[in-house]
């Protein structure tokens, strides 16, 4: 039966490394939100929302067709991981959490890392040390959810 996995997890923790192993179309926000408002977002949860729903629209019409789909979103906070939830009900959709979790050690050296390759020319999301502290105030760990799987 297809499935939704929806990937939870802070900044540069791994999350979409870990998407890339699981088999099913990966859907990741990151894929629209920089191309299409760039790296200063000022308005970035308006626009977050958008796309988040456009991307679970076209994950129910995946579904439809049994292709299964990974959705690399981060789910910081408690209302999203609801939202995706509810609307896995509402359509009769599978729904599988993975939380990928590093030492917040392990997560700067991964930015450190990841900055340079921005600098060399990757399209991803710069993290500033501001941007990091900001992201870790946003994210609210994910509570007690049936067959959480934590990577």
């Amino acid at each position: 039966m297809p499935h939704i996995t929806a990937i939870i997890g802070k900044v540069c923790a791994g999350k979409t490394t870990h998407a890339n192993t699981l088999p099913g179309v990966l859907l990741s926000v990151d894929d629209f939100m920089l191309p299409l408002f760039g790296q200063h977002c000022e308005i970035i949860e308006a626009k977050l929302g958008i796309v988040q729903g456009c991307l679970l629209q076209q994950a129910a019409q995946l579904i439809s067709k049994d292709i299964d789909v990974v959705l690399d979103w981060g789910f910081w906070r408690r209302a999203e991981r609801e939202k995706v939830a509810a609307f896995c009900t509402t359509h009769g959709i599978e729904l599988r959490w993975h939380d990928v979790s590093i030492s917040q050690e392990q997560r700067q050296a991964q930015i450190a890392r990841r900055n340079a390759e921005i600098e060399r020319g990757l399209s991803a999301y710069y993290v500033s040390p501001g941007l990091f502290a900001k992201c870790n105030e946003l994210f609210e760990e994910p509570e007690e959810i049936d067959g959480l799987i934590r990577v």
